[in-house]
């Protein structure tokens, strides 16, 4: 992720300089996100679950000594962003009703992750 290596934020065991935002953490908090938007009709507990998960990544993130608390908040806040952007953004494609305004081009994004590095891709196509 290009923000990790703009920051250059060290990690609490010293490895090296890519601690923030934390990748795992917002991998998890992107999952939690969308289980609970898919399953939240059916039953709460399909997200209470799913966050209780991304939520114990983050602690042992922590608790293994590879990042600090700014850290997991930021990842765990990035994740839910990366989510409601690709809702947001991807809306039509998965069943919902279509926008009938007239469109000027396109735009999405979309969660990308490439090796150690996770972040979000935005596609702009123009008409």
């Amino acid at each position: 992720m290009a923000l990790k290596y703009t920051t250059g934020v060290e990690r609490p065991d010293g490895s090296d300089r890519h601690s923030f935002p934390s990748g795992h953490t917002a991998q998890a908090f992107l999952a939690a996100s969308i289980v609970h938007t898919e399953f939240r009709d059916k039953s709460q507990w399909y997200g209470v679950g799913a966050y209780t998960i991304a939520t114990s990544v983050a602690a042992l993130r922590m608790l293994n000594n590879r990042h600090w608390q700014s850290d997991v908040v930021a990842g765990a806040g990035l994740g839910i962003l990366s989510a409601h952007l690709g809702y947001l953004t991807h809306r039509n494609r998965w069943g919902r009703q279509p926008n009938l305004g007239k469109r000027i081009g396109h735009v999405s994004a979309s969660p990308w992750q490439y090796q150690d590095a996770t972040g979000v891709r935005l596609v702009l196509q123009l008409r």
